[in-house]
């Protein structure tokens, strides 16, 4: 069995973390999408980079973020999020992952749940906030569950 190079790179949208340029379409950041609190938006958004990321040999995206920005003194997720309520976020980002997805890419949801409520930037340990790792966790088997229902009820 062949396994399949990855060649990854971290393609978010948006103004902060991103390494294609032009040509490649300039996408709203996370902020921006969850603003509009579209998940259509959120899966299209991440289906035009993902098939941009592919058209240039790269299957793997580290993205989307999915951090809850619960503290505003956070120096580090702060635009990157898409909103501070953790259900809301679970249904973007999951929307997200489904967009790269539909365009062949491998997607990685980053980065480790209560990251959007660290007071400083953690570089050698996370620090991470109880409340946001347990509204997180919850909102997503919420939503995996939600998902496999529909699936279910479709086959």
């Amino acid at each position: 069995m062949e396994i399949p190079l990855l060649i990854s790179t971290d393609q978010e949208g948006g103004a902060v973390v991103y390494r294609l340029i032009a040509p490649a379409t300039a996408m709203p950041g996370n902020m921006a999408l969850g603003a509009g609190r579209s998940t259509e938006d959120a899966f299209r958004s991440a289906e035009v980079i993902g098939t941009e990321l592919a058209s240039v040999g790269i299957n793997q995206n580290y993205g989307p973020v999915a951090d809850v920005n619960i503290n505003p003194a956070n120096p580090v997720i702060g635009v990157r999020s898409v909103v501070e309520n953790a259900e809301l976020a679970a249904d973007l980002v999951a929307a997200q992952v489904d967009g790269y997805h539909g365009a062949g890419i491998v997607a990685t949801a980053k980065h480790f749940p209560g990251h959007g409520d660290t007071p400083s930037k953690a570089t050698s340990a996370y620090q991470r906030s109880l409340t946001a790792v347990l509204s997180w966790r919850e909102s997503t088997c919420r939503h995996s569950k939600q998902r496999s229902s529909a699936a279910l009820s479709r086959s």
